[in-house]
């Protein structure tokens, strides 16, 4: 043998010598399989099948090992995404839950400028309302309820805002006060979803 060898490379020569011996051990021959079989009271004739057989069982084997681990990596996959998915919505609806208000007022349309508590039928109103800690780079999907003195709800504003830019953000619904509007006390709701974020009440004469 010319080559010359490290101490790290006859380490592991030596090994894949043991190796290779251990699996010789290990093995039959064919004079040896026929032995055991005729000691077993086995015929040979059946050994050809056999081989056959065994092989075949032994490549199911295989494939059914492959198969579990890639349905281990799909399950595993899908759980992950689900998480995520669920970290994520519950992540997003905290965010929505900070929501606050810093003012409200109703105003008219046509002097935005002052806020009103009694206005004379008919009239064009204006619900204005001031968020804090409104989500940045979102958009909000709002609801915006008007009651008579009845309580029952003669207009509903469902709109979405701009992508807001600020943690402040106002927003706004309209909508126009009939000559036929029943008089008394009236109230404003704003919502998001089921949330009740801020309402106002004015008075109609």
């Amino acid at each position: 043998m010319s080559d010359r060898l490290t101490s790290a490379q006859l380490q592991k020569l030596v090994a894949e010598m043991q190796r290779l011996q251990t699996r010789q051990q290990d093995e039959l021959d064919a004079t040896q399989v026929q032995e055991i079989l005729q000691e077993l009271n086995l015929s040979p004739e059946l050994l050809p099948d056999a081989m056959v057989q065994l092989r075949r069982r032994e490549a199911l084997e295989v494939q059914n090992c492959q198969r579990r681990w890639i349905i281990g990596g799909a399950i595993a996959a899908i759980v992950i995404v689900v998480s995520g998915s669920i970290a994520f919505l519950q992540h997003k609806q905290q965010v929505f839950n900070q929501i606050g208000v810093q003012a409200d007022q109703v105003l008219l349309q046509s002097d935005p400028s002052r806020p009103v508590n009694t206005v004379s039928r008919p009239a064009n109103l204006e619900y204005q309302t001031t968020l804090t800690q409104a989500p940045v780079g979102q958009t909000l999907s709002l609801q915006c309820d008007w009651l008579d003195p009845t309580g029952a709800v003669v207009k509903q504003n469902r709109y979405a805002t701009k992508v807001i830019t600020t943690d402040v953000w106002q927003t706004r619904c309209r909508y126009d006060l009939g000559v036929n509007a029943t008089p008394g006390t009236w109230k404003v709701r704003l919502l998001r979803g089921d949330r009740e974020l801020s309402t106002a009440t004015f008075e109609v004469r």
